[in-house]
């Protein structure tokens, strides 16, 4: 007796699943965290999608597909011996507003890196996107330091609301439970 089946929700590599000898399915929460970023902004506003680091192109591609007139920019990052990551250079030039994607936030400081980079470059706001929410240590202190627009993360994880948020920042915690039940239903049948 035993699992016969695995379920996942935006796993980060999905080679992870050549590990199990039993049926992987893969869910994707990408399309409640278009659905909660069209509250923000309607999908026919010009929007500048990024990741905080070179390998975000393809988690930022269902987004820019989704937003009309939408585009990338490339943000290189490398991280230092204490494995402090830092801004290297922006490819591209932010024309409407930022949202940076990842497929989660942790401490915080590589989306807070990249956001700062973006306002640098002349963007008026960012919002932060993420599959996954962990927000640990002073990830919420650093985050609300750029002032975003708005923090949207899904419930795959737990965590702690922060007590206060800015004035000017809302986050938006995407419930995944339809998601998970309609898999459910489907491979249960």
């Amino acid at each position: 007796i035993g699992a016969t089946s695995i379920t996942t929700v935006n796993i980060h590599n999905p080679a992870i699943q050549g590990f199990f000898s039993i049926p992987v399915t893969m869910l994707n929460v990408t399309p409640l965290l278009l659905l909660a970023l069209e509250e923000i902004y309607p999908r026919t506003k010009a929007l500048t999608f990024s990741s905080p680091d070179l390998k975000g192109g393809e988690l930022a591609t269902p987004y820019i597909k989704h937003f009309e007139g939408s585009h990338l920019v490339s943000i290189w990052k490398k991280r230092d011996a204490r494995g402090e990551a830092r801004i290297v250079d922006i490819v591209g030039i932010p024309k409407g507003p930022p949202v940076i994607v990842d497929d989660e936030i942790a401490s915080g400081s590589s989306r807070v890196n990249a956001g700062k980079a973006l306002l640098e470059k002349g963007a008026k706001e960012v919002v932060y996107v993420a599959s996954h929410g962990i927000f640990s240590g002073s990830a919420w202190e650093k985050l609300f330091a750029t002032k975003p627009k708005a923090i949207i993360v899904s419930d795959t994880v737990g965590f702690k609301l922060p007590a206060k948020v800015p004035t000017g920042s809302s986050i938006r915690e995407v419930c995944i439970a339809p998601l998970i039940a309609e898999a459910i239903q489907r491979l249960g049948t």
